[in-house]
């Protein structure tokens, strides 16, 4: 859970700009699966925490492994069927059970959230649409300190409600795009209330079982799970350590779902396949939502998505205690990408190395065209920004500048234009605006699947 999710806009368009593709591989003379295997290995350290890595077009496995460590005190290495914790990836799966339930008219988009929360305030102008596409403008319960006190301790869904009851909106419902955990936890709710059942129970009946994805379950820590890794975290100074405690009632809806990569892609062909929902509802899911004046937001029901050159794009990561994910599919290809990765803030960012694995498997590989510029006019770039509370310090020593948003690692930036940088292994780009002196005054941060952000520049670095 995070409050500004992982996703794409476009996985390549948006690089050209800055990147130049062409056909040559990752590795010259080796086959597509041997430079896929290269790019994969280069992301993960040898005795480090791992990933299980799986890339599969048109019904053919091209890559499927695991990398470093799945428990480092026990020394077991990673294979690719084992089970991970995929945060955030799992808003899909319960967008899905939220698109079952309107299909068999238990649900309906405009229903007011008043129908299934009477007494939340605000809930009869939220639509339960605008809960699938983070645009309903309330907070995410995990940016509000009173809604995460006790997170070792059990939570039902109400009592997360609770924690959140006091926030003011962040804006009107359907006037903007604000990525809101709070959204998808009252979606479980919905799902809870529309159909009987527990969420979980819900998921295990109408998803998981009849789908045949034997590894993929709402967390219950009290179960065991063959297979399950060992979490991780960095701190400060580089030191690993074992991840932190997180009681899995506290992401619910919202994050809750652990899997493996061989169900994730079983679960993405069906989707493709119109096997798990209708194909007009998996369309509608893939389609872009827009606020009410237009603006496009990134995001469909559970999924970032993007339109490129006639591609399609469909994405979504996570990042909970522990563990992050990233995946990646191209319907009309038939392509489908995932990497999950048991360490949590470990600088790894797997957007870059799914993107990079997405585009060999399409024919295109890529190479960053930095500009020449000094130090003297790299300095002028550095300093604080605020983005709406979340700030983002760019800074330059030994020669190098570099960005990093607050509670993230940071990344070295590379020149492409004068006033332009792209992160190194990162497919996101900086760029710089100035004030009429000539003065540099706020910021723009262009990501893949995400409305650009600008933050102010409000002090030095």
């Amino acid at each position: 859970m995070k409050r500004h999710a992982p996703g794409v806009r476009a996985l390549a368009a948006t690089l050209l700009a800055f990147i130049t593709l062409s056909s040559a591989g990752a590795t010259r003379g080796a086959t597509l699966p041997e430079r896929l295997d290269a790019i994969a290995a280069d992301a993960f350290a040898k005795d480090g925490p791992g990933g299980s890595v799986i890339v599969v077009q048109d019904g053919k496995t091209l890559l499927r492994k695991g990398y470093g460590m799945a428990d480092l005190e026990l020394g077991v290495r990673v294979t690719p069927e084992m089970v991970f914790r995929i945060g955030s990836m799992g808003k899909q799966f319960t967008a899905v059970a939220i698109l079952q339930l309107v299909k068999e008219g238990k649900v309906k988009f405009d229903d007011p959230l008043s129908k299934f929360v009477p007494d939340f305030p605000g809930a009869e102008a939220i639509t339960v649409e605008q809960l699938l596409t983070h645009t309903s403008g309330i907070r995410s319960y995990n940016d509000v300190p009173s809604a995460l006190i006790g997170v070792c301790e059990d939570k039902t869904p109400m009592q997360l409600v609770e924690g959140i009851r006091n926030e003011k909106p962040a804006f009107a419902p359907g006037e903007s795009w604000m990525y809101s955990n709070s959204g998808y936890l009252f979606l479980g709710i919905i799902i809870e209330k529309a159909s009987g059942m527990k969420y979980a129970d819900y998921m295990q009946a109408k998803l998981f079982t009849p789908l045949g994805l034997k590894n993929t379950f709402v967390e219950d820590e009290a179960h065991i799970v063959a297979g399950r890794v060992k979490g991780y975290a960095i701190g400060p100074g580089n030191v690993l350590h074992n991840a932190g405690y997180m009681n899995m009632t506290l992401p619910y809806a919202a994050g809750s779902i652990e899997t493996n990569v061989d169900d994730l892609a079983r679960w993405n062909e069906l989707l493709v396949a119109g096997k798990v929902i209708d194909k007009a509802l998996v369309d509608r899911a893939w389609t872009e939502s827009r606020t009410k004046d237009g603006k496009r937001t990134g995001y469909g029901y559970g999924w970032y998505v993007s339109d490129e050159d006639g591609v399609h794009f469909v994405v979504h990561g996570g990042a909970i205690t522990g563990f992050r994910s990233s995946g990646v599919l191209v319907p009309e290809k038939k392509l489908f990408v995932v990497i999950l990765h048991n360490a949590l803030s470990s600088g790894n960012d797997l957007k870059y190395t799914t993107t990079r694995l997405a585009l060999e498997a399409l024919g295109q590989s890529w190479s960053a065209t930095p500009v020449a510029m000094t130090d003297d006019a790299k300095n002028r770039f550095t300093g604080i920004y605020d983005f709406d509370g979340m700030t983002r310090t760019v800074w330059f020593e030994e020669g190098k500048l570099t960005a990093q948003q607050a509670g993230e690692p940071p990344f070295t930036l590379l020149p492409v234009a004068k006033d332009e940088f792209v992160y190194d292994r990162a497919f996101s780009r900086l760029k710089f605006r100035m004030a009429p002196s000539g003065a540099i005054e706020s910021l723009d941060f262009i990501s893949r699947g995400q409305p650009t952000q600008t933050g102010k520049r409000v002090a030095n670095a």
